[in-house]
């Protein structure tokens, strides 16, 4: 069994730290249940969690001035997509209700500009916006 340090972040999360670790904070080293006891912290639903980090890299990939804005089928495709990379894993078979409930909830928050991006790549077409419109349009026929 591995021994691991944790923390209490700013956010009052417990995170683990790095591998002799000589930060001014309270470490506690042992198990991650053990140490949200410790701190006083009660654990969230892995699922909420997923929930919540998907959302944010949702807003991330909507508001950001540093990435495109996305289309409804792009914010799929990626939400699908990085549900299988350790950071953000789910289960296979519910990887696609995730992304449809985040998915909606980006809908009723007003954070699907599809009318407008595409508006924007039909006045001015360029070969990586016509990929973006034609995956768009199979997207809409799709249902």
């Amino acid at each position: 069994m591995c021994i691991m340090l944790y923390h209490l972040n700013a956010m009052g999360q417990v995170v683990p730290c790095r591998l002799h670790c000589q930060e001014a904070h309270e470490h506690y080293a042992g198990k991650y249940a053990s140490a949200l006891a410790w701190f006083g912290v009660e654990r969230m639903d892995d699922a909420e969690n997923l929930l919540d980090r998907l959302k944010n890299l949702v807003v991330y990939h909507q508001l950001s001035g540093k990435v495109l804005p996305k289309l409804e089928c792009e914010l799929w495709d990626l939400l699908t997509r990085v549900q299988a990379e350790r950071k953000w894993w789910a289960p296979p078979a519910g990887r696609e209700e995730n992304a449809r409930k985040v998915l909606d909830w980006a809908g009723q928050a007003g954070l699907l500009m599809d009318a407008l991006i595409v508006k924007s790549l039909r006045e001015r077409p360029s070969r990586a916006g016509d990929q973006r419109l034609h995956a768009w349009e199979v997207w809409n026929r799709s249902g």
